[in-house]
């Protein structure tokens, strides 16, 4: 096998890069190579080469300060380069399924992070399972695979598996190949590209054509490159991006909250609320020195052992006789954030967030040189195989074949819907459907009060200008708000992915009034026997009628039952209550395992969840302190919300119900252990409470619970 001696900007060659290899591979407990041609195919092979989170314009070919990519420049350069290429959600699980399927995430249901489950491989099926079962392709899928995210077994599609959990690790990864699990030895985008050439060298001798999917880690933080190319570029530093100093004067109040450090570990509705006094932002971000950051530098460092990794493969192809039968196709799964807009991450629906990397080639098709100027999207890659495959594209499929932009590029798409959901981790980032064209954007955000954005592309590319309160756009909105709604109807689009329980039923599944407690026990009313018991507690008359009068000490313990596990199911919960100082009123389930907690803060009441990442909590906007308060909280399928005297006073936007992995014992006052969310001290509240209904069921009349 001859290597062609292209150097990386650090000196390793290509040949030095696959002499790596054998060792590597070892470590990893693979076997050793065996050499062979290869007989010309008919049909094409297909290889994708996937990356994570980089960004559009990460690569050498597009001028890039610093960065060189000679491999990905060398595909661009032999075949094609979508300038204008697109994912449809920007965040990696729901856009890995829609490569795979070709469809939007509404439909595939991968539609956020935190899913822990895939898409379903009957109803909406990989290209890969397609062409295995009827075109008689081998099929081998090597790296991140981040659905599921309880195990990295196998999954259908394919006859050869090498992946790992979640996002994995960069150094010595713990990974499944094929159903075995060991430890590897070495860096992750190494044993991930030394994997793919070993695969194919592996099937020199096989007659049938081959689809692989190498989905790399890489560049997720924390952004690591390999040793070879730590300080690469070390002095370097990309120019300052246009929209870095954004005053935000025009951006939404989430937008410009998010930019405030204190809103980090938790997402509390009052740090949204133009009237808090403690918001403190300012009607225009003051200008600040351009800063690049290392981070920013590991992060392009990464992306040189992937280039070095894609032209050992092209090598091993080329030398296998199958370079120019061969579909490659590079991307990228979303874009990510250098500062533009002040942000970081991606997410939103501004170009940096969307756009991703996408090159191609196979001289059969593409001349070298083409650069497609239309818009294509991640769910047009499946349609685009099964074409070039002699498959009929499948009725699922919601993508285009890219086949024909190649061939009469007319009457091709116009427009796309972008779609987010909130993400559990992340709520400061709100639901957000909006509509790209050629000309214009409008981003929308259905579950706030918040203003939308509008930005005329063509003369404001950088969206510096939003548009949306200018009266000579006015038509302009109503036309996009329209799109919007057509391309919602036409993808399947849904509101929120909660996957409702239906096996359990739903109703009041737990009523206290305290009439005729003795004290130590209360009596479920509800028929479901969920009685509490009492410790350091008194029953009461007041002119409320009897009461639970709790002192800082106090608690009532519910046990678990199945008929107060609200997992996968709606919240509704209602009680009267009379406090005199700071402290928990009731909650449910464990710290970090799936728990809500209605409390008094400051004297004002709150209403927190946390299944896992950051803790939501709705706000109430006066003190309850010292007079008797209906208190109502609900958690639903998109949100929480809660309730003062019938009024609604806080709204959270969240993506699902509740979920629960731990102790679901419900406590009025003093939580055994630590106070669930962790916020306050972990004490009773002082005062009384005269009734307590708590319902599997959502309820939207507070008033009458």
């Amino acid at each position: 096998m001859i290597m062609s001696p292209i150097k990386s900007d650090r000196g390793i060659t290509r040949r030095d890069f696959v002499a790596l290899a054998g060792a590597s591979l070892a470590a990893a407990g693979c076997n050793g190579y065996s050499s062979a041609g290869r007989a010309h195919k008919s049909k094409p092979n297909f290889l994708f080469v996937l990356t994570d989170d980089q960004r559009f314009d990460a690569m050498g070919f597009m001028g890039h300060p610093f960065l060189k990519t000679p491999n990905i420049d060398r595909i661009r350069n032999e075949g094609g380069w979508f300038k204008n290429a697109f994912c449809t959600t920007s965040l990696c699980s729901p856009s890995r399924a829609s490569f795979l399927t070709g469809t939007y995430a509404s439909r595939h249901g991968i539609m956020a992070n935190d899913m822990g489950f895939d898409f379903d491989f009957e109803k909406t099926p990989s290209y890969h399972q397609i062409l295995r079962e009827r075109a008689g392709y081998k099929s081998a899928f090597i790296g991140k695979w981040h659905m599921g995210l309880f195990h990295d077994d196998p999954r259908p599609g394919f006859d050869y598996w090498l992946s790992f959990r979640d996002q994995g690790v960069y150094i010595d990864p713990p990974m499944n190949e094929n159903g075995r699990a060991f430890k590897a030895k070495g860096y992750m985008t190494d044993i991930l590209n030394e994997a793919a050439v070993k695969w194919l060298d592996e099937n020199a001798d096989s007659n049938d054509p081959f689809v692989m999917y190498l989905s790399h880690k890489a560049v997720h933080q924390p952004f690591t490159p390999a040793d070879r190319h730590k300080e690469a570029y070390k002095g370097k530093q990309l120019n300052e991006p246009a929209s870095y100093n954004d005053p935000l004067t025009d951006k939404p109040l989430w937008q410009r909250a998010l930019v405030k450090e204190w809103v980090k570990d938790s997402y509390r509705s009052r740090d949204y609320r133009k009237e808090n006094p403690a918001r403190q932002l300012p009607d225009a971000y003051p200008k600040r020195d351009y800063v690049f950051k290392p981070f920013q530098r590991d992060y392009h460092e990464a992306i040189l052992a992937v280039d070095e990794g894609l032209g050992a493969i092209m090598d091993k192809l080329e030398a296998m006789g199958q370079l120019d039968n061969t579909v490659i196709v590079f991307a990228g799964d979303n874009g990510f954030f250098m500062g533009e807009h002040r942000m970081g991450d991606k997410r939103c629906a501004y170009e940096e967030s969307i756009r991703i990397p996408m090159v191609i080639r196979y001289p059969k098709l593409v001349k070298p040189g083409t650069t497609i100027e239309q818009m294509v999207l991640n769910i047009d890659l499946a349609p685009t195989f099964y074409e070039l495959a002699g498959i009929e594209i499948p009725s699922w499929v919601q993508g285009e074949s890219m086949v024909r932009l190649f061939k009469n590029p007319k009457d091709w798409r116009r427009s796309f819907l972008y779609t987010y959901w909130v993400d559990i981790n992340y709520p400061q980032y709100p639901r957000t459907l909006a509509v790209r064209t050629e000309d214009f954007k409008l981003v929308t955000y259905p579950d706030t009060d918040e203003i939308s954005e509008l930005y005329h592309l063509k003369i404001d590319p950088n969206e510096m200008n939003n548009l949306i309160d200018e009266p000579s756009y006015r038509k302009k909105v109503v036309e996009l708000q329209k799109e919007i709604d057509r391309l919602a109807r036409e993808t399947d689009y849904r509101v929120s992915y909660a996957v409702l329980d239906k096996t359990k039923k739903q109703g009041l599944m737990l009523k206290y009034d305290f009439e005729g407690c003795d004290g130590k026990t209360v009596k479920d009313l509800s028929g479901n026997s969920n009685d509490g018991k009492i410790s350091n507690a008194g029953v009461v008359s007041t002119e409320r009628g009897t009461a639970l009068s709790c002192s800082s000490q106090s608690s009532v313990t519910v046990e678990q039952s199945e008929s107060i596990d609200t997992s996968g199911c709606p919240l509704s919960i209602s009680l009267r209550f009379k406090t005199e100082a700071d402290g928990t009123v009731l909650s449910q389930g464990q710290a970090y395992k799936g728990a809500w907690s209605l409390f008094v803060e400051d004297g004002v009441p709150c209403f927190g969840v946390r299944d896992s990442g950051r803790i939501a909590v709705a706000d109430g906007m006066e003190s309850c302190l010292g007079k008797w308060t209906h208190l109502a909280a609900t958690v639903n399928l998109d949100k929480l919300e809660m309730f003062v005297d019938g009024k609604k006073v806080a709204s959270v936007p969240r993506g699902r119900y509740l979920k629960f992995f731990g102790s679901k014992t419900l406590t009025i006052g003093k939580e055994p252990g630590r106070q669930t969310l962790g916020m306050i001290e972990n004490k009773s509240f002082t005062g009384l409470i005269a009734d307590l209904s708590f319902y599997r069921q959502y309820r939207s009349d507070p008033a009458n619970m």
